[in-house]
């Protein structure tokens, strides 16, 4: 039986597809299946938006039921290398009065980093008294005060003056008149790293 005109028409537009060094989907048949999982983090091997990710990230913040898609989606958002490496550092602008009490108010400008656990335990760990072994809790605060502190620079000759030990400096030169802000100043550090109950909030399932 001789083929249809519309059979011929269709041989005729695969001939013209090969011979233009392309095939259409009739002649190369369906698209291969991409596989489960092709290295970008998305549930069903496609690509996954920026946008899509940070939209399950907010969606868990706010306690809305999640499919098992828009986890994945939401891990992903935290696991992407490329988030991890352009994350800014955590940093904190505080307006300190360094002045003494009978004094006029004299703020400056003070930015704190956060510290990482390691660094924290160190700093725990070289604080503790030879003899007792128990943790000396003000030489703690003035080391985390030291490490989380970015500006003023402690580590510039003209900001410690005759002091060698950025914390001597600190201590006895900035805030001598206020040793109590080496305590604040301490306390921000733990915030920023983490250490602060409201950044961790119980959400009910469900809530929007």
């Amino acid at each position: 039986m001789s083929p249809s005109p519309a059979q011929e028409a269709a041989e005729r537009d695969v001939e013209a597809a090969k011979a233009s060094g392309s095939t259409s989907s009739a002649a190369s048949g369906p698209p291969p299946t991409p596989s489960p999982d092709d290295g970008n983090g998305a549930p069903d091997g496609g690509n996954v938006t920026p946008g899509k990710e940070r939209a399950a990230v907010e969606a868990a913040g706010r306690g809305d039921d999640l499919t098992p898609e828009d986890e994945r989606y939401a891990v992903q958002w935290y696991l992407d290398p490329k988030i991890v490496e352009d994350e800014e550092p955590t940093i904190l602008r505080l307006n300190i009065n360094i002045a003494g009490p009978d004094q006029p108010k004299r703020k400056v400008q003070w930015i704190l980093r956060g510290v990482d656990r390691d660094r924290i335990k160190q700093i725990r760990r070289d604080s503790r008294n030879p003899r007792t072994n128990e943790e000396d809790e003000m030489l703690v605060n003035l080391k985390l005060a030291v490490e989380g502190t970015v500006f003023p620079d402690l580590t510039d000759p003209e900001v410690r003056g005759q002091f060698v030990d950025p914390a001597d400096a600190l201590r006895l030169r900035l805030l001598r008149k206020k040793p109590g802000l080496i305590d604040q100043l301490a306390n921000k550090v733990m915030a920023i790293s983490g250490y602060d109950d409201d950044d961790v909030e119980e959400v009910e399932a469900g809530k929007s």
